[in-house]
């Protein structure tokens, strides 16, 4: 038996899960607490929990209640558990996205104090995921310790180390700060977070509130309760959402669901494990100063022009004159005051049909509408989608192209981080296509599944994806 020193709601949950892997259920019965047991549990083993938790009674109560009065998970988040069953194609692994910067001289002590800060201020940061179906906010936590990296480590291994680990999603916390010192250069700041907790929105609002601090002591406070009454009202506000106009737009829309086909080197059945790798290209700052001004004269946005790009390009390489991609938006509703301050998981995806048509500029005018079409229902689940694929099955891939455009940057920070590397990773994903601004300049990437491709292959195909942007950056110049 295991021996806790409970002081924080953290720790009681964690017994709690600790327990139910022991075949031992606490709970609540009219205040009391109440368990059940496997037959065969040992007399010893039961005394000894008993008498722990009766010494930390209060505590245990106040945590049980809390699950039961637990938040319902999204169902992009019911995803992300779910394809972390090595059952479904291409799973087994968590949704995270990875970030590694350059930093002179890091002050950890400083860095972890503002840390735990925003760790008590953001209850998005203070998730406990207690089963598929819902999750608590706690109050109170031990205190968060940055991970230091032995300095004989290289960055490969680093990476590796950090990118590969495979979280439980009954654990907490579900993101990660590693600090590597080196004499020679710049030390390195390592940024590791569960999607299932942050969005790409959140996480750069994360980011941009941790640095404000430590470089500039600016403090923005939030308010600690904002995420949780947002979701509930959430919950509340999809209950009572009228979708019979929705569904229609979902059922008509997904008859023109056309997944790409690449050339796969194995079946996706073979691969029991995936690993993603990236490839990236960035634009001149000149590049991308041209191409968006142009876009916004002729009212389009970055994230338009790449969708067009993309699709248009995955249709010609399937060979066929269609294709669909999955897009990843940003679901802030406003139903809660500052609602875009809060820090959580947000996300909203949407599915973007395209049908090659004369010449690219019509591909961008078709695409813009499909957008906006998209944008009237953003309120809705876009996970409704899938049930409208008719060869959905439970544990097939549905949606393996996906399209996540976060076109905001703060400069203020140039002068003091350089953000050196990012990849993410995402189960039942073939390819995720990232759009970034960083340093000014737009940055295009693909995070892709090792094992489906051979490596000569997914280069070219990424550079000819290339060439195509650059070829229809002159249609619209």
């Amino acid at each position: 038996m295991r021996r806790l020193t409970l002081i924080s709601d953290v720790d009681v949950l964690k017994y709690i899960i600790y327990l139910r892997e022991n075949n031992i259920r606490l709970y609540l019965d009219d205040k009391k607490i109440k368990y059940k047991a496997m037959d065969g549990t040992s007399n010893e083993f039961i005394s000894e929990f008993r008498e722990y938790i009766g010494k930390n009674k209060n505590q245990f109560i106040k945590v049980l209640k809390n699950i039961n009065d637990g938040i319902e998970l999204s169902s992009i988040q019911k995803s992300y558990i779910l394809g972390m069953d090595t059952d479904c194609e291409l799973g087994g692994t968590n949704c995270a996205y990875y970030i590694e910067y350059s930093i002179n001289n890091i002050d950890t002590v400083r860095l972890e104090k503002i840390i735990n800060e925003l760790i008590f201020e953001n209850e998005g940061l203070r998730c406990f995921f207690v089963d598929i179906n819902k999750y608590v906010i706690f109050d109170t936590f031990n205190k968060y310790k940055i991970k230091k990296l032995d300095n004989n480590l290289d960055y490969t291994e680093i990476r590796n180390l950090i990118f590969n680990k495979k979280y439980s999603y009954y654990d907490w916390p579900l993101f990660d700060f590693y600090v590597h010192k080196d004499s020679n250069i710049d030390d390195r700041l390592y940024f590791i977070f569960n999607c299932i907790v942050l969005d790409a929105w959140s996480a750069s609002n994360l980011i941009k509130k941790m640095f404000d601090r430590y470089f500039f002591d600016i403090y923005i406070k939030s308010v600690s309760t904002d995420y949780s009454i947002y979701k509930r009202k959430e919950n509340l506000y999809l209950d009572n959402l009228e979708t019979e106009e929705y569904h229609k737009y979902l059922s008509d829309g997904m008859k023109k669901y056309s997944i790409p086909e690449l050339k796969y080197k194995r079946d996706f059945s073979e691969i029991k494990k995936v690993t993603f790798k990236r490839v990236d290209y960035e634009f001149t700052v000149n590049e991308t100063k041209e191409i968006f001004s142009k876009l916004k004269l002729l009212g389009y946005t970055p994230t338009m022009y790449i969708a067009a790009c993309y699709a248009r390009f995955l249709a010609e390489a399937s060979g066929k004159e269609s294709s669909s991609i999955i897009l990843t938006i940003n679901g802030r509703k406003n139903i809660i005051e500052n609602e875009n301050d809060i820090i959580g998981e947000f996300s909203n995806i949407a599915v973007l049909n395209y049908k090659k048509s004369g010449n690219f500029c019509d591909d961008l005018k078709n695409i813009r509408n499909s957008i906006l079409e998209i944008l009237e229902f953003i309120e809705h689940d876009g996970m409704e989608s899938f049930k409208y694929i008719k060869q959905n099955k439970l544990g097939q891939i549905v949606s393996p192209f996906v399209l996540t455009s976060v076109i905001e940057e703060d400069t203020t920070m140039e002068r003091f981080v350089t953000e050196n590397y990012s990849i993410s990773k995402t189960p039942q994903v073939i390819i995720d296509h990232h759009i970034r601004l960083i340093r000014n300049s737009m940055v295009i990437s693909w995070d892709y599944v090792e094992e489906l491709f051979e490596k000569e292959y997914i280069e070219t195909l990424f550079n000819d994806y290339i060439k195509l942007l650059h070829n229809m950056k002159l249609n619209i110049l």
